[in-house]
């Protein structure tokens, strides 16, 4: 399958209920205009490169090179933070609501941000820190302590690799 089609089905996949419920949704998320997804995935428009990026970051699609082995991908320590931030916000989440669309509805002012919300906590896009800090609010939970718990836990995971590494030499 050629990769824009595999573009526009993985497009298709995404907005049909998971993580979003439609185009519209996921445009919002991206800041682009609400009927361009819809265009690219009904064939009536071609997406250009630069339209098409942000939307695929969005939905935490990466394009890996032949030569780029998979331990690269997430290889800095900024990456690794991320991900733990998002596994510390996910878990408070559990703890502190059973309804991830009241939390989304709280965090973006709708219920159509779910599965925006979700891409975050799942750690498949990047949380700035506006949403960190309005995702802690929404919880109240302290963000300095969720920042500090991601930063221990990455901590933890660089030493095991480096520990790993040492034993292997």
């Amino acid at each position: 399958m050629a990769i824009f089609q595999e573009i526009l089905e993985g497009l298709k996949r995404t907005t049909s209920g998971k993580p979003f419920n439609n185009a519209a949704a996921l445009a919002r998320a991206c800041g682009v205009e609400s009927n361009l997804i819809t265009r690219w995935m009904s064939g009536q428009r071609v997406p250009r490169l630069d339209r098409l990026g942000p939307v695929l970051d969005t939905i935490g699609v990466q394009i890996t090179f032949p030569d780029v082995p998979p331990s690269r991908l997430l290889s800095t320590s900024s990456q690794l933070f991320d991900v733990k931030l998002a596994e510390t916000l996910a878990a408070a989440a559990d703890l502190f609501t059973d309804n991830l669309e009241e939390l989304a509805h709280r965090v973006y002012g709708s219920r159509d941000d779910l599965g925006r919300l979700e891409l975050l906590l799942s750690g498949t896009q990047r949380i700035t820190a506006e949403e960190c800090f309005k995702i802690c609010e929404a919880l109240g939970v302290d963000p300095g302590k969720a920042m500090e718990r991601a930063c221990k836990l990455s901590r933890m995971d660089t030493n095991k690799d480096t520990s790993k590494d040492q034993n292997v030499a």
